[in-house]
Parts: C-alpha cells; structure tokens; sequence
C-alpha cells in the first residue's frame, strides 16, 4: 500500500480556525485544514525540515500567506479510497492580524470556532489536530 506524506496547517485567529474546502479528488466537497502532499522537491534529509518545506509551499500556492515555521500538534494515518494511507503531520501555525484571502481563495475558506466543526463535513483528523492546536496556544500564553 502506498503511503504519502501529507502536511496541514491548523491556523488560529481571534479565536477561530480557517478550514479550505476540497476542490477536487477522493474528498471533494470537504472541509479541511490548508496543506497538501510533500512533493519530491520539498525532501530533505531531516524529515521535519522537508514537512515545513512542503507546508509553507502549500500556504503560498493556495493562500498565498507565508508562515513561519509552525508546531507539530498531531500526527495520524488516514486511509482515502483503496490503496493510499496519507501520514497526515498537523502544524500550529499563527498569521499576523492583517492577514486577508485573496478573491480566488475567499470562496472555499472559512474561519470557524473549534465547537463549529460540527457544522461541516471535515476530514479525518481535523478536529483532534484542531483542539491540540488550542492547547498548544494556550501553554505558550
């Protein structure tokens, strides 16, 4: 079985977390965190410096925000259709207050309160990735 590795970003503003609905493949339609697969141009020896790689890449191509180098939260095995496990790896990650979308992004993101997830088909993983953020913040306070 084929494993990818898969990096998100759990991003936290005013007390919210932004969610990016899947535009296309197996999940179309549901909510996730930002991020995507690492790519072979993003491997690095150290496997944690080619996951932050990749994250920030994924930041930019999707947002076009770029972050710093965020905290690895969760970790968690996710099958999607037959014959592919994502190792999803999960970063906190905090943006200045002026962040903004840009119009082709502000369609497909929302930013949600962690007991508003509920309200949206999100993927696996999602929301424990989500409250060990909020934990994570909350010890660095």
């Amino acid at each position: 079985m084929l494993v990818v590795p898969v990096v998100a970003a759990v991003i936290i503003r005013d007390g919210k977390v932004l969610l990016q609905k899947r535009s296309g493949g197996y999940s179309k339609g549901k909510w996730e965190l930002p991020g995507g697969k690492v790519e072979e141009a993003d491997l690095h020896p150290e496997p944690s410096l080619a996951f932050h790689k990749a994250l920030c890449r994924e930041l930019d191509e999707e947002l076009h925000v770029q972050v710093g180098l965020g905290y690895p939260v969760h970790q968690q095995i996710n099958q999607y259709g037959e014959g592919q496990l994502n190792l999803v790896t999960y970063y906190y990650c905090s943006l200045s207050p002026t962040f903004g979308f840009s119009p082709s992004s502000e369609s497909t993101c929302i930013w949600t309160t962690p007991n508003g997830l509920v309200d949206y088909d999100i993927l696996p993983g999602t929301q424990m990735a989500v409250s060990r953020a909020f934990l994570f913040q909350r010890s660095q306070r």
